[in-house]
């Protein structure tokens, strides 16, 4: 946070700091902030979406990638068209490189002018079962944490509040008006999916989803799904 104060808010690095695991006074962030204000005017114009996007997404894991040039290719094509599939999914075993991927696919489409702005939203389970497998009893992100999530991304302008309807409207009415690109990383339970898919899919058109997860389920029929396989040997 100390390190890219200057370029970021406040809010965006309370929210960073929250995905990472950690709890923190807001009140100490601003003061970061605070001490690291650059001299100069109090007004600035903010920069294009998709500068402020790059910014968000430079704190992400940056790998060097392998083997999946006709998958990011094929992202790549799926968020730029214009029409379905709004809700895309990227599958396989855990560590194989779907986060990875997805990060990838993130940087690539923000260079362009396509979306409005990238959300990214990571879905981390902590409760384990005595056999270490995941407990899927409830999902991992509920409604209200995961607009509050998005909304403080796509508009930080914005005070949350309000109550958890208004957001909830807001944060449609953010995403139908134009089209924005939202990644939720770790889909790894079914309750994840039953609890967010009927939503993430009235929010869709024009603005898309990319998923993650170990798990394909094809049932749901207007997810359009991608098998991240293992390398061949050459």
């Amino acid at each position: 946070v100390q390190l890219f104060a200057d370029r970021r808010t406040p809010r965006t690095a309370v929210q960073w700091i929250r995905q990472a695991g950690y709890m923190v006074e807001p009140t100490l962030v601003e003061a970061l902030f605070t001490r690291r204000a650059p001299p100069g005017p109090t007004h600035r114009s903010a920069p294009p979406a998709n500068q402020e996007t790059l910014k968000q997404l430079e704190l992400l894991p940056t790998p060097q990638l392998f083997g999946v040039d006709k998958q990011m290719q094929e992202i790549g094509e799926l968020l730029e068209r214009p029409g379905s599939p709004w809700v895309i999914a990227v599958y396989g075993l855990g560590g194989i490189g779907k986060t990875s991927l997805a990060v990838a696919a993130a940087r690539q489409i923000a260079m362009s002018s396509r979306f409005q702005r990238v959300a990214w939203v990571s879905v981390k389970q902590s409760e384990f079962v005595a056999s270490g497998s995941l407990k899927p009893d409830a999902p991992a992100l509920d409604a209200d944490t995961l607009t509050d999530n998005l909304l403080s991304q796509l508009d930080d302008s914005l005070s949350l509040a309000r109550a958890s309807q208004e957001k909830q409207n807001i944060l449609a009415s953010l995403l139908k008006q134009a089209p924005h690109l939202v990644i939720v990383d770790n889909l790894e339970t079914l309750a994840d999916y039953e609890a967010l898919l009927p939503r993430l899919s009235r929010w869709a058109n024009p603005s898309k989803f990319l998923l993650t997860s170990r798990h394909r389920l094809y049932h749901y029929s207007d997810v359009y799904g991608l098998n991240l396989n293992e390398l061949d040997r050459s």
